[in-house]
This record gives structure tokens, C-alpha cells and sequence, in this order.
């Protein structure tokens, strides 16, 4: 009877979406709870992070979400053998996702370099921070005095020093809550970091 075919369509696409359903949340619960486990032993409120250790956990947040891919690829094909297929579905979607969002976040990452420009630093409130990672990585600052890094740069966010002390700093606000700071040793740079601070502490 016709009302009795309908009923048995709605009742198989009701047990495929229940079965997606079911596949999707296991392979969601999994991964809040993989990253809750790393934002925990990772997290640093205080510091904030270096732009090295950022790098590092970026390149290690990558190599997770592949190995969280190829698990849920793995159980994916056993499902499939097993002709649960939209299960099978619901288990690789968010993996998948992840996998392919964490690879154009490196991508990203890489290429996020941009040529120094005096203008639009100095016309810009928190300076870019392309240009910052450019000046960081190239270590040109590095060996230059005070003075001629202001003359570069422009006035910093903020400055340390003292009399009685040879070493200082000064700071330079970036997009996105990172910070430049160099080091000077009687006036002359030393050193250099850029840091992302969290909640802006």
C-alpha cells in the first residue's frame, strides 16, 4: 500500500539520519575533549606566548588534527565495510574540517609576511603585524641604537629605563594584541620578542 511505503521511507531516513547523528556527535565529543586536554597543559594566562612558541604549537596543532583525521579515516572504512555509511559520514566530517582548516591556518601563517613601510607604521595606531614579524625575523634592528630605532619606528607604546640601570626596553602595540619589544644594552639593541598576550594581560 502506498501509505505503507511512505511510512517505511520516512522510518530509513529517520534511521540514517539518527545514525549520522550518532557518528557526528562521538566524533565531536572526541575532539572537544582532545582540545580541552591541550588548551589545558598548554595554557600560559600570564605570558602570553612568543611568536617561536606559537609557531611550535601551530605546527603541533596541525600534526594532531592529522593524526585525529587519519583515526576517524580509519574507522570511517570499518564503517563502511560494515555499510554504515552515513554513520560513516558523521564520523569523518568535523576530522575532515579540522584537518583542512589547521592546514590553510599554516599556510596562512607562512605567507603572512609583509615588506616594511615607514608610512603606514607610523599612521598606524597598532602597527601592522606583517611588517612586525618582517623586522623581527630579519633581525635588522639588531645593533642599532635607541635613537635610530625611533627615528625608524617612531615613538614606542611604551618605554623602561633608569639611570642607575645599563639595560632598557621599549614596546610597540601590533594588530591582533601583540607586542614588539627590544632590549637595549647602554642604548644599543640587543634582543627582541614578539609575544601575543592573552585577554590582553
Amino acid at each position: 500500500m502506498p501509505g505503507s511505503k511512505n511510512h517505511k521511507t520516512y522510518q530509513l531516513r529517520i534511521k540514517k539520519f539518527t545514525s549520522f547523528l550518532i557518528g557526528f556527535i562521538i566524533s565531536a565529543t572526541t575532539i572537544c575533549i582532545l582540545t580541552c586536554i591541550y588548551l589545558v597543559s598548554t595554557f600560559n594566562l600570564a605570558g602570553g606566548e612568543s611568536i617561536e612558541q606559537i609557531k611550535n604549537s601551530t605546527y603541533i596543532q596541525l600534526l594532531l588534527s592529522l593524526i585525529i583525521f587519519l583515526f576517524a579515516l580509519f574507522f570511517t572504512f570499518r564503517l563502511l565495510k560494515k555499510e554504515q555509511k552515513t554513520k560513516a559520514i558523521g564520523v569523518i566530517i568535523i576530522p575532515g574540517l579540522l584537518f583542512l582548516y589547521m592546514s590553510a591556518f599554516v599556510i596562512e601563517y607562512e605567507i603572512e609576511f609583509q615588506k616594511f613601510n615607514r608610512e603606514v607604521w607610523m599612521n598606524s595606531r597598532f602597527k601592522p603585524l606583517g611588517m612586525s614579524k618582517t623586522l623581527y625575523f630579519d633581525n635588522s634592528l639588531i645593533g642599532l641604537s635607541k635613537n635610530d630605532i625611533i627615528s625608524i619606528l617612531g615613538h614606542p607604546s611604551s618605554e623602561f629605563s633608569s639611570i642607575e640601570n645599563p639595560k632598557s626596553y621599549i614596546d610597540f602595540m601590533i594588530d591582533g594584541n601583540w607586542t614588539l619589544t627590544i632590549y637595549f644594552l647602554n642604548d644599543i639593541a640587543i634582543s627582541q620578542s614578539l609575544r601575543q598576550q592573552y585577554l590582553g594581560i
